[in-house]
């Protein structure tokens, strides 16, 4: 009887053994899976972070044949998002940065032998030259924020990754501050 009783107890220590085991490579591998998300995220950020940077800092500046100078905010658009000839929902029509504000869009990258969705979204604002403040009046700086959301179905046991990059640029200097 003792010999039986030992035996149940062994195999009862080695299948939590296992089990505690099987957790622990199962917690590792979403932590992976997570910080490979992560890093795709991040990478669909600074891509969509140089395609606003790659464009006009203003509408006025469009066909400028000079940079706007500090403090010359004369002609800066007051309105934020797409002018007359730009299709909301199509970044190809943009000509200047705050073209992007508002939009909201979808983006897919491969990452560990799958599919990952996010939802991609843009806000831009004036701010104050030199510290980036959010300002309610035209200046001669702006803050693009791009969030990237994981668009998750909750199924891979983790919280979905959410990025937030603000880029800060002025008429002469766009960078990307993260």
């Amino acid at each position: 009887m003792t010999q039986t009783l030992t035996a149940i107890a062994a195999v009862s220590i080695m299948a939590l053994f296992g089990l505690s085991r099987h957790r622990g490579i199962a917690a590792d591998e979403r932590a992976a899976i997570g910080r490979s998300v992560e890093v795709a995220a991040l990478t669909v950020s600074e891509r969509w972070g140089g395609a606003i940077r790659d464009l006009a800092f203003d509408e006025a500046d469009v066909n400028a044949s000079e940079i706007r100078l500090r403090g010359q905010v004369d002609g800066l658009s007051n309105v934020m998002g797409t002018e007359a000839g730009e299709v909301a929902l199509d970044p190809e029509t943009f000509d200047d940065i705050d073209d992007y504000h508002g939009l909201v869009l979808q983006d897919t990258v491969e990452v560990a032998g799958g599919e990952v969705r996010f939802e991609v979204s843009f806000s831009v604002r004036y701010g104050r030259s030199g510290t980036f403040e959010f300002s309610r009046n035209p200046t001669t700086a702006k803050v693009a924020t791009v969030v990237v959301r994981e668009i998750s179905d909750g199924r891979g046991g983790r919280s979905p990754v959410r990025v937030e990059t603000p880029i800060r640029m002025t008429p002469t200097k766009q960078s990307l501050h993260s």
